[in-house]
């Protein structure tokens, strides 16, 4: 966790560990996953990744993370792996949760104030999830 995050998490962002990787990440999501966004949300544009980071919970260490929005114009979430119980990203305010989304599949969403979310309790077993925000363009 970074001691400055408001919502410490334990994560490690693909720009520090591997620029190459995330370079490669944001293309891909430029090309492919942008114009999908683009035809839900026609009002946003492209303008880069704020961030792209792997965040680990496990029994002990990080269980849960708290409610929160993320500065960021666009968010997304993929599931890495399977074999954990708990730990839904859930949508209090839509009612939604990512519990029928399969290992791979993203989830977006607009960030900012009207998608508060958080991730329940893990009960056992650990769950990795790969984490993007999609960069908020400067006025």
């Amino acid at each position: 966790p970074q001691p400055d995050d408001p919502v410490p998490g334990h994560e490690v962002s693909l720009a520090v560990i591997s620029p190459r990787l995330f370079e490669a990440v944001q293309d891909d999501l430029a090309g492919r996953v942008w114009p999908v966004l683009r035809r839900e949300w026609p009002y946003v544009d492209f303008h880069g990744l704020r961030d792209a980071f792997v965040i680990r919970y496990a029994m002990g260490e990080q269980e849960s993370l708290r409610v929160h929005h993320d500065v960021a114009q666009v968010s997304a979430s993929v599931k890495l792996n399977d074999g954990y119980d708990g730990a839904e990203l859930a949508f209090p305010r839509q009612g939604v949760t990512n519990r029928d989304v399969a290992v791979g599949e993203l989830l977006a969403w607009p960030s900012l104030v009207t998608y508060p979310h958080l991730t329940e309790q893990l009960r056992s077993g650990v769950k990795y999830a790969l984490t993007v925000w999609f960069e908020v363009p400067s006025f």
